[in-house]
């Protein structure tokens, strides 16, 4: 899942919490050590402030995860404001030709630095 607007800390030594039924679709998470921390969404302003456990944040995504659960299910049941906006490679098309003038520049190239893997991975190599 695309995660812009948002900067995390993944600690690779804590194996994944994630609970998954028989179809292998997300149930839910193990009360157990999280994997994600630090999870702080960029604001109107610009800045980017801790998430509020108490808010409630509008997200936007393809069809394919927001509709068919991209084979996730995490998002089964979301009130979907504006369905069928396109496919996401009509969409990039439409952001590089209006937003970008149809040319992908520099500041595109190097990470921003908003994801941090932090810890040895937990899985047998």
């Amino acid at each position: 899942m695309h995660v812009s607007g948002l900067k995390f800390e993944v600690d690779a030594s804590i194996p994944s919490p994630v609970l998954t039924d028989e179809n292998g679709l997300y149930a839910g998470v193990d009360n157990t050590n999280r994997r994600v921390s630090n999870i702080q969404i960029l604001n109107h302003e610009g800045a980017y402030e801790p998430i509020d456990l108490t808010r409630t944040y509008t997200i936007a995504g393809f069809n394919y995860h927001l509709v068919d659960g991209g084979g996730q299910g995490i998002l089964n049941g979301a009130n979907i404001l504006a369905p069928d906006m396109g496919q996401d490679i009509e969409i990039l098309s439409i952001y590089m030709q209006q937003y970008l003038g149809g040319t992908i520049d520099r500041r595109y190239a190097e990470t921003e630095g908003r994801i941090r893997i932090i810890g040895k991975t937990c899985l047998k190599e």
